[in-house]
């Protein structure tokens, strides 16, 4: 779980999920199982978006955007009712209740922070959750300085070189050319900043000062910076909206803070006032529901099922046929022709093609 997400909540509104299905041709999901006709391919995305719908929200064929919207709503509001422990009538003051001592009880749970925990302590232990990779990849003490962040980290990234490439230990750039060439090694050394004739120390120093490098920027760190600096990392932007805490502030205004930040969040991702209650939020998630598949289906908001299908159907069969540029209306053989001349090296014992990813 990413306390950070815990504590700033993310949005309540999900999006409809688009089936993917392998008869329609993608570039990234590879070959498809079979070549259909645009007619027949239509049909079956037509019939498989319908089916997707009904399921999901366990709508009745033929379902009215009205439906579509009251299902959509009941399934978020009982998530919602779900995940903070609310009843099955509230107002947003009670929300605000349950869901700020939802997120802090969390907080406490999660961080192994003590009862009654401050705003400091939980700065803290924030601090320290962000840097749980690097000081357990690493082997890092839970303050340290720029200094140390570079040895270790260089230290872990040459070894893991060593390890790749069989190298001795504690090689030098000279063993690196041996074990894989001069082309490999020139790759290796100029996107790592160490000089031709580089001994093992040289080398630590440059890896470690590469991945320093991404650390300071992406924790918005002076360069250089120390270990007390790192400590007041947590004030910085990363953890913007615990900052409007005061340090002394105790678990009980953090639960105030958490559920006041939870209501202001849902008031603004409905168009709600902030004293809204349990019947105006599911109004108002039906409301949502439509709109949002009215615009990504480019319909009325007195859609039915079939406009959503017919919809889906024209734009993945257009999808299909503009990619591998084919004619309207073109047969199934047109289809596997131009998708064999599109992919000429295709493999059928492997349905995706993925390169191979070198870390340096």
């Amino acid at each position: 779980m990413n306390v950070r997400s815990i504590i700033l909540a993310t949005s309540l509104a999900a999006s409809a999920v688009f089936a993917m299905n392998t008869a329609a041709f993608s570039a990234s999901w590879g070959k498809p199982e079979t070549f259909l006709s645009e007619k027949n391919l239509y049909a079956q995305e037509y019939e498989e978006k319908a089916t997707s719908l009904e399921d999901e929200y366990s709508l009745k064929p033929g379902f009215s955007a009205a439906d579509y919207g009251e299902a959509y709503a009941e399934k978020e509001f009982q998530s919602l009712r779900k995940r903070y422990h609310l009843g099955p009538s509230f107002t947003s003051m009670e929300l605000a209740a349950a869901a700020g001592a939802t997120l802090a009880m969390e907080s406490y749970g999660y961080l192994s922070l003590p009862p009654n925990y401050t705003v400091k302590q939980l700065r803290h232990a924030l601090l320290i959750d962000s840097l749980r990779w690097s000081i357990k990849q690493y082997g890092l003490p839970q303050s340290f300085s720029y200094d140390d962040y570079v040895q270790t980290s260089g230290k872990w990234s040459a070894l893991d070189l060593a390890t790749q490439y069989h190298l001795p230990t504690e090689w030098a750039y000279s063993d690196l050319v041996t074990a894989v060439g001069p082309m490999k090694a020139a790759q290796i050394r100029t996107s790592n900043g160490f000089a031709r004739n580089a001994g093992h120390a040289e080398i630590v120093a440059a890896l470690g000062a590469k991945h320093a490098g991404w650390f300071v920027r992406d924790a918005h760190l002076p360069d250089h910076f120390t270990a007390a600096q790192l400590s007041e990392a947590v004030s910085r932007s990363e953890y913007s909206q615990v900052a409007k805490l005061a340090d002394s502030d105790t678990e009980s205004d953090i639960v105030a803070f958490f559920g006041q930040a939870k209501v202001e969040e849902i008031a603004r991702l409905y168009d709600l006032p902030i004293g809204f209650t349990s019947d105006d939020l599911q109004r108002e998630m039906a409301r949502k529901a439509i709109d949002e598949i009215a615009e990504r289906y480019d319909l009325g908001s007195d859609f039915h099922e079939a406009d959503i299908a017919r919809s889906w159907a024209l734009s993945e069969t257009a999808r299909v046929r503009t990619e591998l540029k084919m004619r309207p209306d073109f047969a199934a053989s047109e289809y596997k022709d131009a998708y064999e001349k599109a992919h000429p090296a295709y493999d059928p014992k492997c349905n995706s093609v993925w390169g191979s990813y070198q870390p340096y």
